[in-house]
């Protein structure tokens, strides 16, 4: 079996959550935005935190992959998979168009209650 990495997961991840995405928005009612995020610095530093969070989340899968150890980090390897696939999805729902502002305010609300991050004013960014 050929190698797998950190980006193929993430890619395998993105394929599956793409699909789920456009069932999704075929149901639900949107207004187009455009290309929001251009707009909206505040979302757009959110998409920055979740990358920075998405590539830590990828180191400690790789470090806590079974392929590497015994049962002991089986509990931390899937912790960070569920976080990784939770980022990854809400990353690509906050980029995607047809993501209504009202949308956007929810997974934001959430990423914020789940991680204890703020977005801080004066800094313009989360911490």
């Amino acid at each position: 079996m050929g190698e797998y990495s950190i980006t193929d997961l993430c890619n395998a991840l993105r394929l599956e959550f793409t699909k789920r995405n456009q069932i999704f928005f075929e149901y639900a009612w949107n207004n187009k935005f455009g290309d929001f995020l251009k707009e909206e610095s505040r979302y757009a530093k959110l998409v920055e935190w979740l990358n920075e969070e998405i590539d830590l989340r990828g180191d400690m899968i790789d470090v806590l992959s079974p392929a590497n150890w015994s049962n002991e980090f089986e509990t931390g390897y899937i912790e960070s998979l569920k976080e990784f696939a939770v980022m990854v999805h809400t990353r690509d729902l906050l980029l995607d168009s047809r993501t209504t502002m009202e949308m956007r305010e929810r997974i934001e609300k959430m990423l914020c209650n789940h991680y204890g991050i703020h977005y801080n004013e004066e800094l313009e960014s989360y911490v």
